[in-house]
């Protein structure tokens, strides 16, 4: 009989502890945008490389933990016809999407921007919600649309309609991040419930990531890195990867959802910090006005009525 985990993620535990958690991990996923924007800014590496191995060594370690603890029941998520074909569309829709899209928003933009353009998934997710259950959007949730919109224009353009302040392509892939942080947060919400958070992420990650690399053949990608190359992408699987997924999750388990995507919301911040205190990107006033519009949105939605 399968080990089935019916994942209750309330408010227990320790609250100081959820809050750092939280807090810490956050910041953790803003440092690693950085380092991808230190990566292609220094050594022009490939997206498809970078992201495919951030899947590849975080989703081993993930399903390697997860299989130790689980032992016999470790497969069992993969008996099931519907949960199977489930995780396959998690992994290249939902973790790929979201995790390359990201990248690439990064290269054309920078750590804080993509950041910030990867948060407007939160208002894909609404809109998704209200067509799926025939709803009109609530005035909390009409304002928040307008926030995102408001926010992306003043990015996108610095308030100049007939200008943009970014490329074409960095909108681009920073709506395409979004829309995959979207379907990252959709597609597995009945899997989590019934299996819980690592070995779907763990599968999904691995999944892809061996998935992606067979197609863009990454063996054969050129990559020359030194030490501070090489401490950059470990930060990012270790540190940006690894240690903000568990902590997130811990801290989860001790404040719930809504207080931790609340305090989450921070990354964007982070990333920006980072970005300006250590790669000395330039922001405008108009980028961090917009950046804030989208966090104000970010926190709109996440408080409960």
């Amino acid at each position: 009989m399968s080990k089935r985990r019916n994942y209750d993620e309330g408010t227990h535990g320790n609250q100081l502890r959820g809050v750092l958690c939280v807090l810490v991990g956050a910041i953790s996923w803003g440092f690693s945008g950085a380092c991808g924007q230190f990566l292609f800014s220094h050594y022009n590496i490939n997206t498809a490389w970078l992201s495919c191995m951030r899947m590849l060594v975080t989703g081993v370690i993930l399903t390697i933990a997860y299989i130790i603890r689980e032992r016999k029941a470790a497969f069992d998520i993969f008996k099931s016809t519907r949960d199977f074909f489930g995780i396959i569309l998690f992994a290249i829709f939902g973790v790929g999407l979201c995790q390359y899209a990201y990248l690439e928003a990064i290269h054309h933009t920078n750590a804080g921007i993509a950041t910030a353009l990867q948060y407007l998934a939160p208002v894909m997710v609404l809109i998704i919600s209200c067509v799926r259950r025939l709803r009109p959007p609530k005035f909390r949730e009409i304002v928040a649309v307008l926030l995102a919109v408001g926010g992306t224009f003043l990015i996108a353009t610095h308030g100049n309609i007939h200008q943009m302040s970014i490329s074409k392509e960095g909108l681009k892939w920073g709506l395409l991040a979004a829309f995959g942080f979207c379907m990252y947060t959709l597609l597995p919400e009945r899997m989590l419930k019934k299996w819980g958070s690592q070995p779907v992420v763990g599968y999904g990650m691995l999944i892809c990531g061996v998935v992606y690399s067979c197609i863009v053949k990454v063996w054969t990608i050129p990559v020359h890195l030194d030490f501070h190359g090489i401490l950059a992408v470990a930060a990012m699987v270790l540190i940006g990867t690894m240690m903000s997924f568990l902590l997130f999750l811990q801290g989860v388990h001790d404040i719930g959802p809504v207080r931790a995507s609340m305090i989450s919301s921070v990354e964007p911040v982070s990333a920006t910090l980072f970005s300006v205190l250590w790669l000395g990107t330039v922001m405008t006033t108009m980028d961090l006005v917009g950046m804030a519009c989208i966090l104000v949105m970010v926190i709109i939605l996440s408080v409960k009525e």
